[in-house]
């Protein structure tokens, strides 16, 4: 049983006055019930959904389900099933039954494989997906991704399902389709309540009750057949207009006078016989409401039930248990399996990767080749060596450096700034259905550290195996290196859970990336006040005057330092700052998810 009470939401703007979405929004219905809150764009539909998901705080008011109001016992994220049209929460390079299972395993704790695959089998077949099981999501129609869509939300076996324009956009016939099985998802469970928020007109008698919505005021709930006669229109498709002549108090406070008689006449909630009004009742319309100023609204109260199943008098031990989520370690294991079976699909990411991995070495070698033999001529003859080619090699140890830190810096932002931005509306699903936020990070971070941990490996061999080797302590420079890469990665990472799109996140690392270099003091000695307050913030600057103090000792490390004015780090303090920077980057990848929980 679920009640709203007085339910409002409002919105801060800048320099004008806070809008409101939802205005004492108060109604209820029980279970087995098939509910459509019906409005039109910017009637607060969506919003009301996304309140009771908990994708939106609660700002005012109370919503009460079982009997226990839900901003003092939460709701459980195993008792929510939410489906929106978007189709935002299907991985498209899984099939049907991938998708399914993986919603399984990271919701429902103790399930085994093979009781995962038995419950998707009964699932897919009971949401009309059993002919397409093994198809890939990224091919299914419209109607078909919607269909998965709800048979991942009924994993857990929820006793509320949210539903938000999930029959909006699609064909006539699919649309009828859709609404028939959000019916028999109510019909199945008779604790079970369905809510769709939609726009369309069509099919509302398949709702056990209609609410309508008028910029965020509720202005009807009742069967969907009574709304032509309460609204004084000839057909159904006049419903919007005719609610646009008349300010949306007006109609809320008419409904608030008839409330009380049409839930009576009807016996909506508890009546075998429900949506079959009462002969002897006499119902009024709001359309023949007279203009004049109408009496205050009620507000302040419950919404008037039958006294069997009114929320007062539903204890809390009529609330069903409710099955446990996943440990952490199960949820992980999960998550990386997805991923590397997504990787493993996608032939452009890998071939990315592999180009990465394998040319940019190569063509930072190819870049070097001219000048390899006079550095190992110049490391050969030791002291002896002139002057003039000491200066020379040290100059072009150093770029030699920059170049690997800098391909690695490039590779490390193609590894984290589109892993979780392109994944922010599942995030927001799965963490709604009991994914934690420690494992969906733990599981991108073990991802990403397979990449940063091959590149910068092979980045210093490869170039140490073509160079001949640099002199100095190549085991700290390797080192240096991998902890580069990953503390840019992570720095990515950070971007990547702060930023709406994967787009947006990529255009902000990348421009991160590119003021690297002249940032990094290797091409321009920046003034010691400007180098000490910009260079904490350089990944780039730590990786490579680190790698370069590993040349202490050599006979080139002295030319370089009277080339270069900029102050190098010692090895051990670069590798502290870049652990620094690590943690750092981990530190905005956690707050972005958290931002991203109810944005």
């Amino acid at each position: 049983m679920l009640e709203l009470i007085n339910l409002s939401h409002h919105v801060q703007r800048r320099g004008a006055e806070p809008l409101t979405v939802l205005d004492h929004v108060s109604l209820a219905a029980p279970g087995g019930h098939l509910l459509a809150v019906l409005g039109a764009a910017r009637s607060g539909k969506t919003t009301l959904i996304r309140t009771l998901s908990g994708l939106r705080r609660v700002q005012s008011g109370e919503i009460v389900w079982h009997g226990r109001e839900t901003s003092k016992h939460p709701f459980h994220p195993n008792e929510i099933g939410y489906v929106s049209g978007d189709d935002s929460s299907q991985h498209e390079l899984l099939n049907v039954k991938e998708n399914i299972v993986c919603a399984l395993l990271l919701r429902v704790d103790k399930i085994s494989k093979r009781d995962a695959l038995v419950r998707a089998d009964k699932l897919m077949l009971f949401c009309g997906l059993d002919t397409v099981s093994g198809q890939r999501t990224g091919s299914l129609t419209a109607p078909l991704r919607r269909r998965l869509a709800l048979a991942m939300a009924l994993a857990p076996d929820p006793l509320l399902i949210l539903c938000d324009d999930f029959t909006d956009g699609i064909d006539p016939k699919a649309e009828r389709e859709l609404a028939a099985l959000l019916q028999l998802v109510a019909k199945e469970n008779p604790r079970r309540l369905v809510v769709n928020a939609t726009k369309n007109l069509a099919n509302l008698g398949v709702y056990d009750s209609v609410a309508v919505l008028h910029e965020g005021r509720v202005c009807f709930h009742g069967p969907g057949r009574a709304l032509t006669h309460y609204f004084s229109v000839p057909q159904i498709e006049d419903l919007y207009q005719r609610l646009a002549k008349r300010p949306s108090q007006r109609w809320q406070d008419s409904w608030n006078r008839h409330r009380d008689s049409y839930y009576d006449a009807f016996k909506l909630f508890s009546a075998p016989s429900a949506g079959v009004p009462n002969k002897e009742a006499d119902l009024g319309a709001a359309g023949d409401d007279e203009d004049e100023a109408p009496k205050p609204a009620k507000q302040g109260r419950r919404v008037s039930l039958d006294a069997d199943i009114a929320v007062k008098d539903t204890p809390k031990a009529d609330a069903p248990p409710v099955p446990a989520r996943p440990s952490f370690g199960v949820q992980l294991q999960v998550l990386m399996q997805r991923r590397w079976t997504m990787f493993r699909r996608s032939k452009r990411q890998m071939w990315q990767h592999l180009i990465l991995l394998l040319g940019l070495p190569l063509t930072i070698a190819m870049l070097a080749w001219p000048e390899m033999k006079d550095l190992r001529g110049v490391l050969g003859a030791g002291s002896s060596a002139p002057a003039e080619a000491l200066m020379h090699s040290g100059h072009f140890a150093s770029l030699l450096l920059l170049l690997q830190i800098l391909g690695l810096i490039f590779m490390a932002t193609r590894n984290g700034s589109r892993e979780i931005a392109s994944e922010r509306h599942v995030w927001q699903r799965e963490h709604l259905g009991g994914l934690r936020s420690s494992a969906y990070l733990t599981s991108k971070v073990a991802f990403v550290g397979v990449l940063v941990l091959a590149q910068s490996v092979w980045m210093g061999l490869c170039i140490d195996l073509i160079s001949g080797g640099l002199p100095g302590n190549g085991a700290m420079r390797l080192a240096l290196m991998v902890l580069t890469s990953a503390a840019f990665t992570a720095i990515a990472l950070g971007v990547s859970a702060f930023s709406k799109s994967a787009d947006q996140a990529s255009s902000r690392v990348w421009m991160l990336a590119f003021v690297q270099a002249p940032l990094s003091g290797a091409l321009i000695a920046l003034p010691g006040w400007l180098s000490a307050v910009l260079h904490p913030f350089v990944t780039t600057y730590y990786g490579w005057s680190g790698t370069v103090e590993t040349l202490a000792g050599s006979i080139i490390y002295e030319p370089l330092t009277k080339l270069n004015a900029t102050w190098f780090a010692t090895p051990g303090w670069a590798a502290a700052m870049l652990t620094l920077h690590l943690l750092v980057g981990l530190g905005l990848a956690s707050l972005g998810l958290r931002k991203a929980e109810r944005s």
